[in-house]
């Protein structure tokens, strides 16, 4: 005998993360109303590409478009695309 789950849902965080702390990260709910067996599928999609390597290991203090181009503050440095 076959069991199916309800597995299909959304993510969620609580107030406590330590309670809830779901992450649907780079997939889409897709519904297919034709009468399938199942109905709802989570898609996967592309994430973030890589832009750059910044040769260092510090934190990334801000990112901002100006005209354009994409500037970020790592560390002490200023590095842009």
């Amino acid at each position: 005998m076959n069991q199916e789950f309800p597995f299909i849902g959304g993510a969620y965080t609580a107030r406590s993360t330590n309670l809830n702390a779901q992450v649907c990260q780079n997939l889409y709910l897709e519904m297919d109303n034709t009468g399938a067996k199942n109905i709802i599928a989570l898609v996967g999609c592309p994430g973030m590409k890589l832009w750059l390597t910044p040769g260092t290991i510090a934190e990334v203090r801000a990112l901002e478009v100006f005209q354009n181009r994409l500037y970020a503050v790592i560390g002490a440095s200023v590095l842009q695309d």
